[in-house]
This record gives C-alpha cells, structure tokens and sequence, in this order.
C-alpha cells in the first residue's frame, strides 16, 4: 500500500462514526492490498511468460537446425537402406539360382543313375529269363539228365 493511501485511509477511519463505515473501510484496504499483491503476480508472471517465450524461439531456432540436420540424415539414411536392400536381393537372387543349379544337377544325375540301373537290371532279367528258357527247354528235351 503506498504512503498517501495510508495517510488517507488512516483518516477516513478516524472519520468513521459507525462500525459499518470503519469494517468497509477496512475492507477497502485490504481489497486494495490484494489487487497490489495480485497486480505484482500478474507482472511477475509476465515476465516469467515473456523469459519462457524468449527461451522457446531461441530453442525453435535449435530445432529448426536440428530438423534440417535430422532431414538430411533421414535422406542419406534412407539412400543407404536402399542400397543395402538392393544387394541383399542380388545376393539372395544368386544363392537361389546356386542352390536351384545344383539341386537340379543332384535331381539329374540321381535320375540317370536310376536309368543306369534299371537297363542294367533289365539285361540281367533278360539273361536269367534266357538262362531258366533254356535249361526248360533242355530238360524237355533231354528229360533224365
């Protein structure tokens, strides 16, 4: 409260005849001590709100940077990832063609190692066959030897 609102109130209660006018005065008084006191927080909460504002562009300012830095590191990143995805398959489509090649060698050669052995067991079938012929016919033919 400031000294000539102090002089002043002083005397408007001495000038108080009943006890209505002096408890309005006084709720003056105090009304005025707490608009002070709210009008000395409202100020200070300004210049906190001014400090912060003035913080936070300085930090948008950083972040912009930032971002821009961010971008181009997500731009190369991305180029990298491309790359690394573009030899992964080349390596990937080679292992399949490797492994497809010599699957279907090992198919060929199991296929013609079949086809070996059946002709060979084809001949000796032929040749037993033959062989039991001719020893019916030659037990026919000579029935007691």
């Amino acid at each position: 409260m400031t000294t000539s609102m102090t002089g002043e109130t002083e005397r408007l209660l001495d000038q108080a005849e009943t006890p209505l006018d002096r408890s309005l005065i006084l709720m003056q008084i105090e009304q005025h001590r707490a608009t002070a006191a709210l009008n000395e927080s409202m100020r200070a909460l300004a210049d906190s709100f001014t400090a912060h504002r003035v913080e936070w562009v300085a930090h948008r300012d950083i972040l912009t940077k930032l971002d821009v830095k961010f971008d181009a590191h997500v731009i190369e990143e991305g180029s990298l990832l491309t790359w690394g995805l573009r030899v992964f398959s080349l390596v990937c489509s080679l292992l399949v063609f490797i492994v497809g090649t010599f699957g279907w060698y090992v198919a060929r050669h199991i296929i013609d190692v079949n086809q070996a052995q059946q002709a060979t067991i084809d001949v000796n079938s032929n040749r037993l066959t033959a062989l039991e012929t001719l020893l019916k016919d030659f037990a026919t033919q000579h029935p007691g030897k």
